[in-house]
């Protein structure tokens, strides 16, 4: 992508009309030129053309899971989400543009940009972030703790080569949204309770394999991590592993990771922590928010080879 940009950007005329369209129109002016613009190409695709790309285009490509499986294990979980409190919501497919750069520090080039200045959803604690934010705002008491889940198929532009990873997959997302309680005994109690649903739903999907959850603290401290191995043990395999450097940014406390062993094999399923997007979302410091993420494609790839249309 950079090479591309520096290539475009080495011819004047391209580079001022990127200034133009980058700085000078107004959103609305923006949506409506890329709109003409892709109009004026639509205009010119034959039936032929959309054939070769529904066969060459890794996002045009149906999913190679069995579709009933998929189906089967979103509504489990759901209702399993519902059952431990969690309010199920149907998000739309797009959220606002720059929500997985602004929340997530993920790059927009791995994100799936629209003409009419959106992006697809390619993390539903996003976009479940927005919606609690949003109804949290016209409360006038903010004490009771919001808890939303959602099943989203996201799309991601990154390329991914390990098996069972798709460029369009479904996700289980599930967050919390509450006041501080001192000492971190918000952090502690939501983000055991998400984990200890997502085990729920994993063994539901994938009733063998060992499933573990490593808990790191990005702050370095350690007792609330210690205090979650302790609650977290009597479901699951669970030890506290450090910090996790490389998600410092997007986890700056507590965070978690969960996998799946079978047949000699780790597998990374589900992923966690506590965020700084709430206090940004509320201009309110005492505001927390706790997200996990659980991949329920990987779950079915992973419960049976029937749920495999094709080879991989």
């Amino acid at each position: 992508m950079n090479k591309a940009r520096g290539r475009l950007m080495s011819d004047p005329e391209v580079a001022a009309a990127f200034d133009v369209l980058s700085n000078r129109l107004s959103g609305t002016d923006l949506r409506s030129f890329l709109l003409a613009v892709a109009s004026e190409r639509a205009s010119r695709v034959q039936p032929s053309d959309a054939l070769r790309q529904q066969r060459t285009d890794r996002f045009c490509e149906a999913s190679d899971l069995d579709a009933v499986a998929l189906a089967t294990a979103q509504a489990t979980a759901l209702e399993m989400t519902a059952s431990s409190q969690f309010e199920p919501v149907q998000l739309s497919p797009l959220a606002p543009l720059g929500t997985s750069s602004t929340f997530g520090s993920v790059p927009q080039n791995n994100v799936v940009t629209t003409t009419r200045l959106c992006e697809v959803v390619s993390d539903p604690t996003n976009a479940l972030a927005l919606v609690a934010g949003a109804r949290r705002r016209l409360l006038r008491d903010r004490s009771e703790t919001t808890r939303l889940s959602a099943v989203q198929r996201v799309v991601r532009a990154q390329q991914f080569d390990a098996p069972g990873s798709f460029p369009h997959f479904s996700l289980l997302g599930l967050i919390s949204v509450g006041r501080d309680r001192g000492s971190r005994r918000f952090e502690v109690d939501e983000l055991t309770q998400q984990l200890t649903t997502l085990v729920d739903v994993a063994k539901a999907i994938v009733p063998t394999g060992t499933l573990r959850v490593d808990i790191s603290d990005n702050s370095l401290r350690r007792d609330e991590a210690m205090a979650m191995v302790e609650k977290l043990s009597p479901v699951v395999e669970a030890s506290f592993v450090g910090a996790r450097e490389r998600s410092v940014d997007y986890y700056p406390q507590l965070c978690a990771k969960l996998t799946i062993e079978r047949q000699g094999t780790v597998h990374e399923i589900g992923d966690g922590g506590v965020t700084n997007w709430a206090s940004a979302l509320a201009a309110d410091n005492k505001e927390r928010l706790v997200i996990t993420g659980l991949s329920l494609e990987r779950l079915v790839w992973l419960s049976e080879p029937r749920a495999i249309r094709r080879a991989q």
